[in-house]
């Protein structure tokens, strides 16, 4: 049984603690949250009997396996160095940082302590998302050439009163380029490489904001980007706070060398087109579907005992960070920007 803690128990803590309780393969050992009341609640709701106020404290526990750092993104990389300093594995919330040297001096630590590092990207284990790559690994729709993206979510007002410090672009790192689209470009390069591309090579973003749309400054309203691929192949993603829409997933589309898959989030629907004259091939998915949470917890906890390789490792993660990174740097030069893969 894998001995869990616990860093931050806020929105996203919840809900890795819950992942925790539901895993037959971990254990929750402890927590830390630096605002008190937060943390005697959560001991409390959790029935934790160690509980912290300082994180440090909490990783010298010699049965604590691993953590889950659930901390704001500019808290990352300090927890994550501490964490892998102290032998624990990790499972850092997303994005990995706020910067690419922020990720490559995380990624740096565990492999200098021998630690496993992993990224809760949770929309990679989304049981969409997971089917749709499958179907594109077996090949369904040939070798991609193309695909379309959109991601809509209509904020009345910004904010996230429940985080935030998620309205703040200084901690955030900016607002729904980074807080969303980190997980549309994660899933968008896991799709492309699993229908025959390679890594994305440059991007070249646009920031609008309609007139009647107000967000805090360095928020970002609509972002759309187009992509290119290492192989040539290409990708436009959209992201909107400020347009009416009935579904947040509004889908994807990939275009590929033998047929055409489209998705939608609510419900689950896959479509494969693959005869302009025949009627396409639906596929559903079973509602309600698996927490992704669940799923990521028991990869984690399956890669500790394996030594195994993460899906959401840390190096695919910071390359999900560096398309982000160079789509910042595009929408404020307004010109086409190469993205720094590490491989």
């Amino acid at each position: 049984m894998i001995q869990v803690g616990i860093i931050g128990c806020g929105w996203a803590g919840q809900r890795h603690q819950q992942a925790v309780i539901n895993s037959t393969q971990a254990e929750l050992l402890a927590i830390a949250d630096k605002d008190k009341e937060t943390l005697n609640l959560r001991r409390r709701e959790w029935d934790t009997i160690h509980a912290y106020q300082d994180y440090k404290k909490m990783l010298k526990l010699e049965d604590l396996d691993a953590v889950v750092i659930a901390l704001p993104h500019y808290l990352h990389k300090e927890a994550t160095v501490q964490s892998a300093e102290a032998g624990k594995h990790i499972l850092c919330e997303k994005p990995i940082a706020i910067t690419l040297d922020e990720a490559d001096a995380m990624i740096d630590a565990a492999q200098h302590n021998n630690v496993l590092l992993m990224i809760a990207e949770s929309n990679r284990y989304n049981t969409l998302t997971m089917r749709i790559e499958e179907l594109l690994r077996e090949g369904a729709i040939g070798t991609a050439v193309t695909a379309e993206q959109n991601w809509f979510h209509k904020f009345e007002r910004y904010g996230y009163k429940d985080r935030p410090w998620l309205n703040d672009p200084k901690r955030a790192r900016g607002g729904q380029w980074i807080i969303n689209g980190v997980h549309q470009i994660s899933v968008l390069r896991a799709w492309l490489k699993a229908a025959g591309a390679r890594e994305a090579q440059q991007i070249f973003a646009k920031e609008y904001r309609s007139p009647a749309f107000h967000t805090p400054k360095g928020i970002e309203a609509t972002v759309n980007a187009f992509l290119t691929f290492e192989h040539g192949q290409t990708a436009k993603v959209t992201m909107a706070v400020e347009v009416e829409h009935h579904n947040r997933f509004n889908g994807v589309r990939i275009y590929g060398t033998e047929g055409t898959l489209t998705a939608t989030g609510r419900p689950p629907l896959i479509a494969l087109y693959r005869d302009k004259a025949a009627e396409p091939e639906i596929i559903t998915l079973e509602e309600p579907a698996p927490s992704s949470f669940d799923i990521q917890m028991n990869h984690f906890v399956d890669c500790i005992e394996s030594n195994a390789k993460p899906i959401t490792n840390g190096i695919e993660e910071r390359n999900t960070l560096a398309v982000i990174v160079a789509g910042y740097d595009s929408m404020k030069t307004r010109k086409a920007t190469y993205v720094d893969i590490r491989k």
